[in-house]
């Protein structure tokens, strides 16, 4: 049917022709920006996710950017490092020339002043953009909140939306030649522990006496009838135990049975002692305690058998009905002691445990085997609660030592800033003679080191030791060569985490483009069929247009 009001032809061809440009528009504008998602309204999804990766592959390249400000800090400071190492050994062996017979000193000195020079120089000049890890300026070297420093070396986006940029750390203690504190690997080792307290080089090998009483003989005399001498006897006594308690009494039958004699008479302290030791015998003493004589003098001394813990002899409440008296017993001892465990006394000097040193000692307690101790930095900080390795006092270091040592026999103690050693009690409860320690060998594992500062050698200096000069020089080579590894170490590091970086760039990059990139020879072909729909609808849209003229011919005459 045809109509003149509605040319439903028209319509429908007009209808396509606007959808066949709206879609040649669309493949037009991919073609031309390359993007398939170009903005939000093409895919909302993906345009965020594009987004958001666009500024991690920013923040990618920045931190890419970072790594090559570090790698040339750390080139910058390996080249100072290793010209260092080579003008330090142009200096020991000027050194070693200057050990010669017949070398003038002056002109030795005249080339060590211009090396001398050229380490400064070195490490003055190895600076990349301000920043200089040879020459620093560090309060305090041993400190890991003052020295160190960073390079950046990482970025991660967490599950959760958050960025972090990790960074490297850079212990300038380990590669600062010259400090302005000191601490230096050409200025005085800082690590060294000096006298270690005041332990080293000291062996002690402590014992003590067992506890006595001595009196003056006061003899001759003799025993008649029922006349005796009687006292108490208390054995190893002490603060840490009430010890044990023995009434002896000696009558005429303990002296004829002590001397093999029928008339009671004692002549010499010989005979007392004799006398003394059977009367303890029948008291039931036993072992617990030997009598001993000396020119005018007789004495009761411990064995420390009792299992007391004091070590102690007490003779009292002397009672005699002799006629010559208690033999000296009832006068007051013309020479006592009580035991008490064996102590060693070591005058105190502060030190500092650095984080690489550790200090060892070996002690024996009571003839046991031989126990070894390592003290470290850790130990000390967490023995007084600090982070620094200071030990400033010598109850300090009884604190750390204690620590060290705790139930293995020892312990160690502050006497108005001396320190001591004796045996534990908890472990030792037995004081006197068999309170035995040996203690020695105490050591370190940094061995020799400088302490000197590399600038201040002068071996024309009156009482200047070459040979000193030679062994701190050696130290700061090793402590320089190490400090060079460290640096090369950190070198490739930093180029493992360049090359990363670049890696996770292109991989973004290539992650974003599946997202959004056009692809080119889909929309060239989506392009060509689209204007070729559309030179069709146009043509159906001229055709449509025709009809009503067609029309128009059926009304002509």
């Amino acid at each position: 049917m045809s109509s003149i009001l509605t040319n439903s032809s028209a319509m429908a061809a007009l209808q396509t022709l606007r959808k066949t440009g709206d879609s040649l528009s669309v493949s037009q504008q991919r073609i031309s920006s390359g993007l398939r998602v170009g903005q939000a309204s093409d895919n909302a999804a993906y345009w965020s996710i594009a987004t958001t990766m666009r500024s991690d592959e920013k923040a990618v390249s920045a931190v890419s950017s970072a790594l090559g400000i570090g790698a040339a800090k750390a080139d910058t400071a390996y080249a100072g490092m290793s010209e260092t190492i080579s003008v330090l050994s142009d200096f020991r062996a000027r050194l070693v020339s200057a050990t010669e017979a017949g070398i003038d000193p002056t002109k030795v000195q005249a080339e060590l002043d211009q090396l001398k020079d050229e380490l400064k120089t070195i490490a003055q000049s190895a600076s990349f953009n301000g920043q200089n890890w040879l020459s620093t300026d560090i309060a305090d070297m041993d400190d890991s909140a003052l020295n160190q420093d960073q390079v950046a070396s990482a970025f991660t986006r967490n599950s959760d939306g958050t960025v972090h940029v990790g960074a490297t750390a850079v212990d300038l203690s380990k590669i600062s030649l010259l400090n302005a504190t000191g601490g230096g690997a050409l200025q005085v080792d800082k690590r060294s522990l000096g006298l270690i307290g005041g332990l080293r080089d000291q062996t002690r090998d402590l014992t003590s006496s067992a506890g006595y009483q001595d009196f003056n003989f006061t003899g001759p005399g003799q025993f008649i009838g029922a006349q005796q001498v009687s006292f108490d006897l208390l054995i190893d006594q002490s603060a840490q135990s009430s010890g044990q308690n023995f009434n002896v009494v000696i009558n005429k039958s303990t002296v004829d049975a002590a001397l093999g004699t029928s008339d009671g008479r004692i002549n010499t302290s010989s005979d007392w002692q004799a006398v003394v030791r059977q009367g303890m015998q029948d008291a039931g003493v036993g072992t617990l305690a030997t009598v001993h004589s000396n020119g005018s003098t007789v004495g009761i001394s411990t064995t420390e058998t009792s299992g007391e813990a004091g070590s102690s002899i007490a003779v009292s409440n002397v009672v005699s009905t002799a006629a010559g008296g208690a033999f000296g017993f009832q006068n007051t001892a013309s020479g006592k002691r009580n035991g008490a465990y064996a102590t060693a006394s070591f005058d105190f000097t502060a030190f500092r445990v650095h984080a690489e040193a550790t200090f060892s000692f070996n002690f024996a307690v009571n003839g046991g085997a031989t126990q070894g101790v390592t003290v470290n930095r850790a130990m000390v900080d967490a023995a007084l609660g600090t982070t620094n390795g200071k030990i400033d006092t010598a109850a300090q270091l009884a604190t750390v030592l204690n620590a060290a040592v705790s139930g293995k026999g020892v312990q160690f103690a502050d006497d108005s800033g001396t320190l001591t050693l004796q045996a534990d009690p908890a472990a030792n409860p037995a004081m006197g003679a068999r309170s035995r320690i040996s203690f020695g060998n105490v050591t370190d594992n940094i061995g020799a080191l400088a302490d000197f500062d590399i600038l201040d050698v002068d071996i024309t200096k009156p009482g200047a030791s070459v040979k000193n000069y030679l062994m701190g020089v050696e130290s700061m080579l090793k402590r320089a060569t190490s400090g060079a590894a460290i640096v090369g170490t950190l070198q490739t590091r930093i180029g493992m985490q360049a090359d990363f970086a670049d890696a996770l760039s292109k991989s973004l990059a290539s992650g974003i483009g599946r997202l959004v990139d056009a692809d080119m020879e889909e929309e060239s072909s989506r392009l060509t069929a689209l204007q070729t729909q559309q030179q069709l609808a146009i043509q159906s849209l001229s055709i449509a247009n025709n009809a009503p003229q067609n029309l128009l011919a059926l009304f002509r005459a």
